[in-house]
């Protein structure tokens, strides 16, 4: 059974707010998992699978970058797409303007339609899109707990947040101190900033009577 709640739609320009329904995701599944569910199902080992699934990508890369359209017969197309400067000229475009913008995936007709007849089930879930700063706080301070850094991706995910919404509260949050990118500009990687232990947090974390308050973390030294 899916599981789906409603999140409010980014169109700033429409007058009545819009809603759309999106999956509930409880957990990510890793090759390694998937090969021990083959193994059992298959007469290959687990291991036997991930060595495929590391030479399957690999030849599927070097494909792509040949400009060729991989097709994987019950599954679907991978074909890259690329980007180049705006309002740009052909003649006046030379080839290192020319980027890589994208991996796209078209999933074959009969693969769609095994999800046609799925059971899905509506769930209230407190979204973090309508959570205050303080809240969103605590959520990264307990994360933080037992991981050194965080993505936007994963952000998103822990927080129950769109793509354009965790970015702008990570931003909010770099502008406070409270994280810290690691990474680069293009690449970036959060980490705790000097603000996170803010004691103010820790104190209503102590009136929730969170145990793991008995013990901080350091932010990072710069």
């Amino acid at each position: 059974m899916i599981e789906y709640e409603f999140y409010k739609s980014p169109n700033p320009n429409e007058e009545v707010t819009s809603f759309h329904p999106r999956v509930i995701c409880k957990r990510s599944i890793g090759i390694k998992e998937l090969s021990r569910e083959i193994e059992h199902g298959t007469s290959l080992t687990a291991a036997d699978v991930q060595a495929t699934s590391v030479a399957l990508i690999d030849y599927i890369v070097m494909h792509l970058k040949k400009g060729e359209r991989i097709h994987i017969d019950g599954l679907g197309f991978f074909q890259i797409s690329l980007k180049g400067p705006k309002n740009a000229v052909p003649r006046s475009v030379r080839a290192e303007s020319i980027k890589f913008k994208s991996l796209n995936f078209e999933a074959e007709k009969q693969l769609k339609k095994s999800f046609n007849n799925i059971e899905l089930k509506h769930r209230k879930v407190r979204q973090s899109d309508n959570l205050g700063k303080t809240e969103l706080h605590i959520k990264l301070f307990r994360y933080f707990r037992t991981h050194h850094n965080i993505s936007r991706a994963k952000m998103q995910s822990l927080c129950s947040l769109t793509k354009i919404t965790a970015t702008r509260r990570i931003n909010a949050f770099i502008a406070e101190h409270i994280l810290e990118n690691e990474g680069t500009k293009h690449t970036p990687v959060y980490v705790p900033g000097k603000n996170m232990n803010d004691p103010n947090i820790l104190k209503l974390m102590e009136l929730e009577g969170a145990e793991e308050t008995a013990k901080q973390f350091d932010a990072p030294k710069r």
